[in-house]
């Protein structure tokens, strides 16, 4: 009997451990915490003195301890956009304050999503329009292949750019994509 407890309680701790691994695992797979983001916060610790206790805070020194708890998926073009300080302080982007300090700006996340999606809708208009109109008024299959890989290698780009996608699904979009070109009899 006693063998068998021992048994027992081998495949208790192994089974914790086992959890305890994984769980390691998983917050390891997490994005580390944007470094703005930390000074963010630590401006606002010093900003608002005392609003925490200062032992409370002290985890944000350690920044490689830290982790996102909900990673954002933000796009590059969406990235691109936040750091550019024109469109940071854009009027279409901003929301009313309800603080009365010109230093603080309050933004529409769904605005900012708008101005992407507006973007997007724009230039993937121009990839779908421009190269059919382009190819209707050249002559020569040379010319025409050059025409249609200068628009796929460019709207590879445009998805990478302006999608969270992992590279065999931008691959397959910008296949697709090329599927839209007239081939074969076309080019005669």
């Amino acid at each position: 009997m006693h063998r068998y407890e021992l048994i027992r309680e081998i495949n208790e701790k192994l089974r914790a451990y086992h959890e305890l691994v994984i769980q390691h695992s998983e917050l390891r797979r997490r994005p580390p915490v944007p470094a703005k983001d930390t000074t963010s916060l630590s401006n606002w610790f010093s900003n608002h003195n005392k609003a925490i206790l200062d032992e409370e805070t002290t985890y944000i020194q350690h920044s490689e301890d830290l982790f996102a708890m909900v990673p954002p998926s933000k796009t590059p073009l969406r990235r691109l956009l936040e750091r550019s300080s024109r469109f940071r302080l854009f009027r279409l982007r901003k929301t009313a304050s309800p603080l009365d300090d010109e230093n603080v700006h309050f933004i529409s996340d769904r605005r900012i999503e708008f101005c992407v999606s507006a973007i997007i809708v724009l230039i993937g208009l121009f990839m779908l329009i421009v190269p059919l109109w382009v190819l209707a008024y050249t002559d020569g299959i040379a010319t025409r292949l050059g025409i249609i890989t200068a628009f796929v290698v460019a709207f590879l780009c445009f998805v990478s750019f302006t999608t969270v996608t992992k590279p065999f699904e931008t691959l397959g979009a910008a296949a697709a994509y090329e599927a839209l070109f007239p081939t074969g009899r076309a080019f005669r």
